[in-house]
């Protein structure tokens, strides 16, 4: 099954409260919303990808992709940009991943731009309208382990 964006379902919602995941500055707990926070997930492979703020200024969009109860935080640059070839992307700047993770490091960063990529088709669903821009991980994209 892929990555599939929708509200967090009620049932749900005390799972995912009980991740503790904090918000974008990391101090305080991000707030579920029953009815209004919304999830990419793939529930075959236990995972998801959720938002959780930022934007402001120079700074970065954060998200937590978790995989099978573990955290990943994510900075995704605002910055769209386009490549030589003329493909407009937005990268992802930083991933930070727990060490328990850590052989599985390729297949959490695929599963990241899959979870990406589930949100880039709901929008396009949403709007009514082809989004052409994609979500990288490159060479410039830090990633750390903790």
């Amino acid at each position: 099954m892929a990555f599939v964006c929708e509200k967090i379902p009620s049932e749900d919602l005390e799972y995912v409260r009980s991740l503790g995941i904090k918000n974008w500055s990391g101090n305080h707990l991000h707030e579920i919303l029953e009815g209004y926070s919304g999830w990419c997930i793939d529930r075959n492979r236990q995972a998801f990808l959720i938002g959780l703020g930022g934007g402001y200024k120079d700074m970065p969009y954060f998200w937590a992709f978790l995989y099978k109860g573990l955290e990943c935080r994510i900075e995704k640059e605002k910055e769209i940009k386009q490549t030589i070839e003329g493909k407009i992307i937005v990268r992802i700047s930083r991933v930070i991943i727990p060490y328990d993770l850590s052989t599985q490091k390729d297949e959490i960063l695929e599963m990241i731009l899959e979870a990406f990529a589930g949100v880039k088709n709901h929008d396009e669903i949403s709007l009514g309208r082809k989004i052409n821009m994609d979500t990288v991980i490159d060479e410039k994209t830090i990633i750390k382990f903790i």
